[in-house]
């Protein structure tokens, strides 16, 4: 689920994959850069074929409005998905939403800023 946000992600915001755009691992370089986590999900649904996981969007910054921005961008990207394949042959997705509104959540040890983004989605699997 987390290679199509990625994918999406790329296609549709300013981040580029590899470069600033990374999957479940936070490195210590670049200083900005946006990571998308798997967090678990909501348990599945006996009778249907569908799956319900959350995943963490973790954006970091070294300016604090560059972050807000970038937070703003995913939101923008990702909340009241409705009904769509983010990657075109992939993933149904039924829906994508914001769990809780983003969070500033501190600086890290070298005092870039951390946001939170979290979301939960429905899929057919």
């Amino acid at each position: 689920m987390i290679n199509d946000v990625y994918t999406y992600l790329d296609a549709q915001t300013s981040l580029t994959a590899g470069t600033d755009l990374f999957k479940s691992r936070l490195t210590e370089s670049p200083n900005n850069q946006v990571v998308i986590y798997n967090t678990g999900g909501l348990e599945p649904d006996r009778y249907l074929p569908t799956a319900d996981p959350t995943f963490q969007v973790l954006v970091r910054n070294t300016s604090y409005a560059t972050g807000q921005s970038l937070v703003n961008d995913i939101v923008e990207a990702l909340h009241q998905k409705t009904n769509v394949e983010l990657v075109e042959g992939s993933k149904y997705f039924y829906y994508i939403f914001l769990m809780y509104e983003p969070e500033h959540i501190g600086r890290d040890d070298k005092g870039r800023h951390e946001f939170s983004i979290n979301f939960v989605c429905k899929y057919r699997r």
